[in-house]
């Protein structure tokens, strides 16, 4: 068998502890990593996501100015030079077609 003195063991005992040390700080830092990148993706998919609701507003508001316009000018009604859609808060020209 393998026998161990005291002095052997509380060495060995030592060495381990400085081990899971080394290797929980490791595993906290790779952790970290992962859910830093998690948290990146998670923002940007956001971020893509609100661009493409605002872009299909927009696409909506320009589509309903142009009919405006045709329906206007059907009616024989004067028509403005364009109509004003939002973009992210940002007023948008749509030119009259």
């Amino acid at each position: 068998m393998f026998a161990l003195s005291l002095d052997s063991a509380k060495n060995v005992a030592i060495v381990v502890a400085v081990v899971f040390v080394v290797l929980s700080l490791l595993s906290a830092w790779i952790v970290k990593n992962i859910v830093m990148k998690m948290i990146l993706v998670v923002v940007l998919a956001g971020l893509a996501l609100g661009a493409w609701t605002q872009r299909q507003s927009l696409a909506d508001c320009a589509d309903q100015a142009v009919a405006g316009f045709h329906d206007a000018v059907e009616s024989g009604i004067s028509t403005p030079d364009s109509v004003t859609c939002n973009l992210f808060g940002t007023d948008v020209d749509v030119p009259a077609p």
